[in-house]
C-alpha cells in the first residue's frame, strides 16, 4: 500500500483571479510509472465539518491505494464561475508529469456534483467521473423558493454559500452534460438521506442510461448525506476507491501541450 510521499501546492490564473490547488501524491516506485488521479470537486468556497471530513478520508484513502487525490480553492469569483475554475484546475492537471494525463478521474460531493457533471461535458480528458450524494438544478431551484440561502446551503454540506453561487449552480445544465462523453460513471447516494432524496440520483443515473453510456448506480443502505456512520462510510469510500484505482494500460510518451 502507498502512503503520502509529498504534497503540491499550485496556483491557475483565471480572468485576473487565482485557483489554488494542491495535490497529494503517493508513493510510487520508478516502475509503476506515474499514478492515477481524481480531483475533488466539493462545490461552495467552504464546506461544512462533516463534508470536509468525508472528503478528506476519500482522498487519504485514494493516496493509500496509490492513487493521487487534487482539490482547489475556487477564485474569489468563484460564485460566478465555478466551472471555469474546476476546468483551469483540470487542464492543469493533465499538464503534470508527475499524474498519468490517460488516468485522470472527477469525484463531485453535493454542491460539487453539480460542478463536476458540468466540467464531464467539457473535456473528453476525464477517464471516470463519481457523483456522491449528488443534488440536481431541479431540486436546488425547488428548494430555493422555500428556504433562505444559509439553510439550504447547511442542508447541502455547506459552511456558507451566497445566493449569486446558488443562482449559478440552479442555472447550469449538468444532466444534459453528462451525456456528452462515454466515460464509466459512477452515482452513490446514501439510501437515508434526508438533505437529498434518494431518488435526485436517478436523474443522473437516467440520462447517462439514456445516452447508452456506462454507468454505475448503487443506494447505499443506512447512510446520510455525509456518509456519516463508520461502517457506511467505509463502504462508500472503498466502492470509490475500486473505481478510480485502474491500470495504467501503457506508459505514457512524448510531451504534454
Amino acid at each position: 500500500m502507498a502512503s503520502v510521499s509529498v504534497r503540491k501546492h499550485f496556483s491557475v490564473e483565471l480572468g485576473g483571479s487565482v485557483v489554488r490547488g494542491m495535490l497529494d501524491l503517493p508513493q510510487t516506485k520508478p516502475q509503476e510509472g506515474t499514478p492515477a488521479v481524481v480531483l475533488l470537486c466539493h462545490g461552495p468556497p467552504e464546506v461544512s465539518e462533516a463534508a470536509s471530513g468525508l472528503l478528506a478520508q476519500i482522498a487519504g484513502a485514494l493516496v493509500e491505494a496509490g492513487v493521487a487525490a487534487a482539490g482547489y480553492e475556487p477564485s474569489t469569483d468563484a460564485q460566478e464561475r465555478a466551472v471555469d475554475d474546476a476546468a483551469a484546475v483540470l487542464h492543469a492537471l493533465a499538464l503534470r508529469e508527475d499524474v498519468d494525463l490517460n488516468r485522470i478521474g472527477v469525484l463531485g460531493y453535493s454542491l460539487g456534483a453539480i460542478i463536476a457533471a458540468c466540467l464531464s461535458g467539457r473535456s473528453d480528458q476525464i477517464a471516470r467521473l463519481c457523483l456522491l450524494s449528488a443534488v440536481t438544478t431541479d431540486e436546488l431551484r425547488s428548494r430555493r423558493n422555500s428556504e433562505s440561502s444559509s439553510a439550504l446551503a447547511a442542508r447541502l454540506g455547506a459552511a456558507d454559500a451566497s445566493e449569486r453561487f446558488l443562482n449559478e449552480l440552479a442555472g447550469l445544465t449538468p444532466e444534459e452534460d453528462i451525456k456528452r462523453y462515454d466515460r464509466p460513471t459512477l452515482i452513490l447516494h446514501g439510501a437515508a438521506d434526508r438533505a437529498v432524496e434518494p431518488q435526485s440520483s436517478l436523474v443522473y443515473r437516467d440520462a447517462v442510461r439514456l445516452a447508452g453510456h456506462q454507468i454505475e448506480h448503487a443506494l447505499v443502505a443506512l447512510a446520510d448525506h455525509a456518509f456519516t456512520e463508520g461502517p457506511v462510510r467505509s463502504t462508500c469510500i472503498e466502492h470509490i476507491v475500486r473505481f478510480f484505482n485502474i491500470p495504467s494500460a501503457r506508459p505514457v510518451t512524448g510531451a504534454r501541450s
